[in-house]
């Protein structure tokens, strides 16, 4: 007989900071959203009208599906590890560990661009308050960003719940100035037929329909992406099986109002895509209610860049933790605070590479991400589907409607808008970036390899537990048979074969699963 997992179940994290309904939905919020920064230079790529149609269609494509997706396996498996233990589970360790290993990749490019960011617009807002020119400085806007990354790694320090307090405080104050604005933009006009005038505007000059669809495509999907995030801190959720469908609905909602009304209210003002650069959204809130609206709005920035952060940190950092779990990284990476459940070696790890990051001066590197991002989405829902066939016992408190053909309607519809955007980059000259995508990717099984030599050494993985009708838990991973029912007091553990002879009962042994002894 193969040699089967054997150790620990993963932790379900369920320590004292949980995440209530409201706090877990702001943390899903900054992980997806956190403000509708970014999604100015859509604008700018693909004109006006086509920017809206993008913002309106690509959740229904995009995010929707994803979200079903993480609802149901959240729902199923809300332990810490989120889609590292999905995948472990339905597609085993190899697949698990490219999993984990090319979220960690994206995490740094996502994670090192918000400090700077918060750099970029802090400097600016600080220069206004105190009226000193070092602020705007490239060591002031470094300073500004190490602040933010060690204020954030306090914050989660002391667990999920004041992390998503945190959030839940920032996303108010992001979205209010930005409900201001879209209705002062909408008071200023005299008619709603002028309203809709304003965003009728083509694609930028000398620039055809398709060029602009290629352009804009790859930064709505990047602005949309994240829904997964989340998941690795589902262990501290409390009341998983509701609290987290409920939370993916309402952000789903949030996510296209958050994005559409603050353009459909500054459009108002202009619709040249020339006037639509990155951090263009202060000054049009300038034009439509004066200095005291754009200052609002820039420290909004600031506030949404350090609530996507915090988001961020409290998910990414679980992913060393999970990984040190299973050995493919020092245990040390793997402890988590007895009181809060903050895994407090990963989040310092986690500052430390991201001040170092946060000296490099990123460009656009938002078709990497996806492209990267959607390899990892792929996984997840051959995850779905592998589990919905292999292990339909498990017990769900939401699925993808429809059944098997459900989810592969979900799963294909984000893949066929990524090979649209794919094939729109290629035609646009965008090879080299793809090429760089797949090197990235071409990094998780020389990780994995190495990895396995120099830390795990054998050692097996951490089981991932679920519930299964009228079965009781226990963690051990066997593909075909990976829960027991409830033994009588005979059948005690380690017991051997020999005295379960003539039985036809699956049994413990050691936390892993011995399968069904033949009489």
């Amino acid at each position: 007989m193969a040699r089967m997992n054997e150790g620990r179940p993963m932790s379900t994290g369920r320590v004292g900071g949980r995440l209530g309904l409201i706090s877990f939905t702001a943390v899903l919020f900054f992980t997806v959203v956190g403000g509708p920064y970014g999604i100015e230079p859509v604008v700018q790529s693909a004109g006006p009208l086509l920017a809206i149609v993008l913002i309106l269609v690509t959740p229904l494509i995009w995010s929707v599906p994803t979200a079903l997706m993480v609802a149901e396996l959240s729902a199923a498996i809300p332990v810490p590890g989120g889609y590292y233990a999905w995948v472990k589970r339905a597609l085993g360790s190899f697949w698990g560990f490219q999993e984990a290993w090319w979220s960690w990749l994206v995490s740094f490019v996502d994670m090192g661009i918000y400090p700077v960011l918060f750099g970029a617009y802090g400097s600016a807002v600080f220069r206004d308050i105190t009226g000193v020119d070092w602020f705007v400085s490239d060591a002031g806007r470094w300073m500004l960003a190490t602040v933010l990354i060690w204020t954030v790694v306090g914050a989660n320090l002391l667990g999920a719940r004041v992390a998503g307090w945190l959030a839940g405080v920032a996303g108010v104050l992001v979205v209010t100035p930005f409900i201001a604005m879209a209705w002062m933009a909408v008071e200023g006009f005299s008619s709603f037929d002028a309203v809709v005038g304003s965003w009728s505007g083509g694609p930028p000059s000398g620039q055809g329909t398709a060029g602009a669809l290629g352009a804009g495509l790859f930064l709505v999907m990047w602005n949309y992406q994240g829904w997964d995030g989340v998941a690795t801190v589902n262990g501290e959720v409390r009341r998983p099986g509701r609290t987290i469908p409920v939370a993916l609905g309402i952000v789903v909602v949030l996510s296209m109002l958050t994005y559409l009304l603050p353009v459909l209210a500054a459009l108002t003002v202009t619709s040249d895509p020339a006037a639509w650069g990155e951090g263009a959204f202060p000054a049009l809130a300038g034009a439509i209610g004066g200095e005291g609206l754009r200052f609002a709005v820039a420290v909004g920035a600031v506030i949404g860049v350090a609530g996507l952060f915090n988001a961020n940190m409290l998910s990414n950092s679980r992913i060393p933790m999970a990984l040190g779990e299973d050995h493919y990284l020092p245990p040390l990476l793997a402890k988590a605070n007895a009181r809060t459940g903050a895994p407090t070696a990963s989040l310092i790890l986690s500052g430390v590479l991201f001040t170092f990051i946060a000296l490099v001066d990123f460009t656009s590197l938002a078709v990497i991400d996806v492209v990267v991002y959607s390899a990892t989405l792929l996984l997840e829902f051959f995850a779905l589907l592998v589990l919905r066939i292999r292990e339909p016992r498990i017990i769900r408190p939401f699925r993808v409607p429809g059944g098997i053909p459900g989810i592969a309607l979900v799963t294909a519809l984000p893949m066929i808008l990524l090979g649209l955007a794919i094939v729109n980059e290629v035609a646009d000259g965008g090879a080299e970036v793809l090429g760089i995508s797949a090197a990235v990717l071409a990094t998780g099984p020389v990780a994995w390899f190495g990895l396995t030599i120099a830390f795990k050494r054998g050692r097996p993985n951490r089981p991932v537990p679920v519930d299964l009708e009228g079965m009781v838990r226990h963690g051990a991973y066997d593909p075909t048979m990976a829960w027991t029912p409830r033994m009588p007091p005979s059948f005690r553990v380690g017991t051997t074969l020999a005295e379960r002879a003539g039985a036809r009962v699956p049994v413990h042994r050691r936390g892993g699963i011995v399968s069904q002894v033949e009489a």
